[in-house]
């Protein structure tokens, strides 16, 4: 512990330091939602493309959680949030990492970034999210299907934006402990100030935990005999600052650094025979981007150059001692993967005559990514590298008050590298876009919009050997996915909003396992699947302080191969409900719960390659919050309050009842009297 000790200690010395000054400063945005933009003559970085206007309902195909929310569901992390979306589940599997699905696709065929750059491993193609501290998140966007453009490559499902907090936004400082024993418990802290054109913030953590309890009903088995779970523990730093400069009147510059550094056990298999005896022995990521965005006239615009680095350490062992690693299932495994990379997104706004308005906007960017695998003594290490170009133009025009069309072309190259040479129609990815939105109505918005998509594979999937038992494939081509969608909004009155999505994504190319004989097989584009499905959510507020939100998700994830043997694909489940209020009676008082039922899943067991079913499971969280004081927030939290027994996979049970107290420190905010709920 010395090294997180030591990082998250120079983090709050920062924040001790800086907070002498607050009596220089100006009012600070209240907890909560803070504003995307930094200032009022400044550029906002645009997420999202096809908009409904102001006075309108947002379509479901865009889902925004910002700052107050992420607060008031008590979330620890950014799987967490994104769970209790409906199209989004979560699984944690094999190697203990929290992943997500989008509508049924995998994170690795969604577009997950952190701050508009790529938050992904090159290697694998994905992060595990569970790793990002919610204490570091301003919201986070997800984008459902092909809406938009403006994220890049690889996002074959959809997109999530994980945006993190501004310097100059916020309490001057932020101090949160949260524990469920003595073993358990996680320490924050968050400073932020701004001094005329000049605003920075400085923040750090750790997140400690020898073990999560299983269900009690868990039934024991010879892997795992119940209580605490075996293998389970982990702890994590993150310490990270970020710098903006108001250069001139409607341009920002800012740059930011992060750094997280952990290590974790990997809980075994509750039912295979032979479980495997895994722990990540470090798991590092550091990042660092410089980024410029403002106006001028009718043109906006927004640059960015970012570096992630990642070194983890992977460790297999003989046994559950976690002490020897001699055996042919044993391995000491070193993965160095690096991501360098820059964007540009421009935006022009004219005034077209006879009612109409035409925005023109472009995406452009490349990044360079390149893994070294060291996979311990006697074997060679391993280099494998690409290039992502990207470009993507876009044009969306606003006639009248009832109609706005939208059309777009992305391009995505890839460039080898190290990768053997390909014909450019395998390099190449082509995605047209159009989109057609129609408000018949004050309150009524409809949307249709027909899309395709491409992902590239990941350098994993080319060039892994799976301990021998897989025979790499450098060639593997690019998965594709044509999508159509049907979006309905309508906000009958101030306090209610009825959203629905109907859509369809065929995927051809389909990455699947192809067996060779002799215990051998390999990837291939084999496959072709379908994803249909239909959403619909309810949000009402009918008094103040009152906040209800009801949602419902079906998906049929299906392979449509001609010959395949099972057309089912892992851990998609058909249904997932959510239901959500949150109540602040009093200004001192929030009562939230939320209830998550997902349904059956299919599954195909490691071992026997034998397909079967989970069943559905509930999970039932609350929080209570209290504000004594001004500057004080109290709560308790439990999570599976029902201490359902829950897989998320096959042969991984999620925690069972978890019951947490914390405390947040806040100074200087701009209303000390602001209610503990602060909008969705």
């Amino acid at each position: 512990m010395s090294r997180t000790a030591a990082g998250f200690a120079l983090a709050v010395a920062a924040i001790v330091c800086s907070v002498a000054r607050a009596q220089e400063s100006p009012p600070e945005q209240p907890p909560g939602e803070s504003p995307t933009q930094p200032a009022a003559e400044a550029a906002p970085v645009y997420e999202t493309i096809v908009r409904a206007r102001r006075d309108d309902p947002q379509d479901l195909t865009t889902a925004r959680v910002g700052r107050a929310r992420i607060e008031r569901e008590g979330a620890r992390t950014a799987a967490d949030v994104l769970e209790r979306e409906p199209s989004l589940t979560a699984t944690t599997g094999q190697r203990g990492e929290r992943i997500i699905t989008l509508r049924g696709f995998s994170q690795h065929q969604t577009a997950v970034l952190l701050d508009g750059a790529p938050a992904y491993i090159p290697y694998d193609g994905q992060m595990d999210l569970g790793m990002v501290p919610a204490e570091l998140i301003d919201h986070i966007t997800v984008v459902k299907g092909p809406g938009s453009v403006v994220f890049g490559p690889n996002g074959l499902g959809g997109s999530v934006n994980v945006v993190t907090r501004r310097p100059g936004e916020g309490p001057l400082a932020d101090l949160l402990f949260e524990s469920r024993d003595p073993q358990a418990y996680r320490l924050a802290g968050y400073h932020t100030l701004e001094q005329g054109p000049v605003a920075w913030q400085v923040y750090g953590g750790i997140d400690q935990s020898d073990s999560w309890p299983l269900s009690r009903s868990f039934t024991p088995t010879a892997n795992e005999d119940g209580g605490d779970r075996n293998n389970s523990d982990a702890s994590m730093v993150h310490a990270g600052a970020g710098l903006r400069v108001r250069a001139a009147p409607g341009h920002d510059v800012s740059l930011g650094a992060l750094y997280l550094d952990g290590e974790r056990g990997v809980p075994p298999s509750t039912v295979d025979f032979l479980p495997r005896y895994w722990r990540f022995t470090s798991w590092r990521m550091a990042g660092a981007s410089l980024a410029h965005e403002g106006t001028e006239g009718p043109l906006g615009m927004d640059e960015m150059v970012w570096m992630r680095l990642y070194d983890n350490l992977l460790d297999a062992y003989d046994d559950a001692t976690y002490a020897t690693q001699d055996s042919p299932r044993a391995m000491h495994s070193q993965y160095r993967d690096q991501q360098v990379g820059g964007r540009v997104r421009l935006r022009y706004g004219v005034e077209a005559g006879h009612d109409t308005t035409v925005h023109l906007r472009l995406w452009t960017g490349a990044q360079h990514e390149r893994h070294r695998h060291e996979p311990g003594p006697g074997m060679d290490p391993r280099t494998d590298s690409r290039t992502l170009i990207t470009a993507a133009p876009e044009v969306e025009a606003d006639v009248g008050e009832a109609w706005a069309f939208l059309g777009s072309f992305q391009v995505d190259v890839e460039v080898p590298g190290e990768l053997p040479d390909g014909s450019l129609a395998a390099r190449t990815g082509l995605g047209p876009l159009a989109s057609v939105r129609w408000r018949p109505v004050h309150g009524l918005v409809l949307r249709v919009t027909g899309a395709r998509r491409t992902r590239f594979p990941t350098l994993k999937e080319r060039f892994s050997q799976a301990l021998g038992y897989r025979k790499p494939n450098p060639t593997l081509g690019p998965e594709a996915a044509w999508h159509v969608g049907l979006d309905i909004a309508w906000r009958p009155t101030r306090w209610v909003t009825v959203s629905a999505s109907a859509y369809d994504a065929e995927v051809s190319g389909l990455i699947e396992r192809v067996s060779l004989g002799g215990g051998m097989d390999q990837l291939q584009n084999v496959g072709h699947a379908r994803f249909l499905g239909i959403e619909a959510a309810v949000e009402l507020g009918p008094v103040k302080g009152w906040e209800t939100r009801l949602g419902y998700a079906f998906l049929h994830a299906r392979r449509t191969d001609e010959d395949v043997a099972h057309p089912g694909l892992a851990y998609r489940p058909a249904h997932k409900a959510t239901a959500e209020v949150a109540y602040a009676p009093l200004r001192w008082l929030e009562v939230a719960t939320m209830l998550r039922v997902v349904g059956p899943r299919d599954y195909e067991d490691p071992e026997t390659r034998q397909w079967g079913r989970l069943g559905t499971s509930a999970s039932w969280d609350a929080r209570i919050a209290l504000r004594p004081a001004a500057w004080m927030d109290l709560w308790v939290r439990a999570t599976n309050l029902l201490d359902s027994n829950h897989q998320s996979e096959y042969g991984f049970p999620d925690p069972g009842r978890e019951v947490w107290f914390g405390v947040r420190l806040r100074m200087a905010d701009s209303d000390p009297m602001a209610p503990l709920a602060n909008g969705p």
